[in-house]
């Protein structure tokens, strides 16, 4: 081989070694700057749904008040006041109360945790209701999450309480407790107003293991998660968050079909 070939295969070897190089890099770059680009907008999607949810729970806490400032509620706290009160007096008033505020869950309970009327379950009458009673600033507490016992199972509330005084607040008078709220459900996800792209999934963390049944989609065409085959790609998201109880991001990638991903 002459040397003018051997310069020749080199000085192309060289071309295209530095082509590939180029290439590498400008590949490298786009796929950075695409997944930044992706992560940004995960990020704004996540903080609107964030803010969406506030709304929601904002507008539980709006409901209960309206409950604990209405003049028959009022009365009750007032009656309730009194030595020996009867109870049974006002089994049925969460129900119709509830309903005219829109309101899956209201417990109207006692300043020593009994309740005295159930919405979602009337038979708990004279039951305790304790957590209500602990310390805690309920005047200005916003909605939160609770686990809700029912007659057919286990519900999650977004819930929200509010206590009532009788009188002005004087020695011996006694709060009385507004508790009530949201069932988290599929009707519930479906209210909320979200941006185009995104949709949204609730996992109720009922179980000591990841369940596939604990899974809510907003729609019931979600064939990845109703179909039950591919839900098991959430779980080692789910875990992670119960087990480090913070937030976190992944991407799935429900099917071979690189566009069934998301994030």
């Amino acid at each position: 081989m002459s040397f003018r070939t051997k310069l020749l295969l080199i000085f192309t070897l060289t071309v295209t070694l530095a082509v590939g190089l180029v290439a590498a890099m400008v590949s490298a770059s786009m796929r950075r700057a695409f997944e930044r680009v992706d992560a940004e907008r995960t990020s704004a999607l996540v903080a609107q749904f964030e803010r969406e949810f506030a709304r929601q729970g904002e507008e539980v806490t709006r409901r209960v008040e309206g409950v604990a400032r209405a003049d028959s509620v009022l009365r009750m706290a007032v009656d309730l006041n009194r030595p020996r009160p009867d109870y049974s007096l006002y089994v049925e008033t969460a129900r119709d109360v509830a309903a005219a505020q829109r309101l899956d869950f209201l417990d109207f309970i006692a300043s020593d945790g009994t309740i005295v009327s159930s919405a979602e379950w009337p038979a708990r009458f004279g039951y305790r209701e304790e957590w209500v009673t602990q310390a805690a600033d309920w005047p200005t507490q916003a909605a939160f999450l609770k686990r809700e016992e029912l007659p057919g199972g286990v519900a999650l509330a977004l819930m929200a309480v509010r206590p009532v005084r009788a009188g002005e607040g004087r020695a011996g008078e006694r709060d009385f407790y507004i508790a009530g709220g949201l069932r988290l459900d599929r009707e519930f996800l479906a209210s909320l107003v979200l941006p185009a792209g995104m949709r949204v999934i609730l996992y109720r963390n009922f179980q000591p293991n990841f369940s596939a049944e604990e899974l809510i989609p907003a729609s019931a065409n979600v064939s990845s998660v109703e179909q039950g085959g591919n839900s098991d790609k959430l779980a080692p998201l789910v875990e992670r968050v119960r087990r480090e109880r913070a937030e976190f991001s992944q991407t799935v990638t429900w099917s071979r079909d690189p566009l069934s991903a998301e994030a």
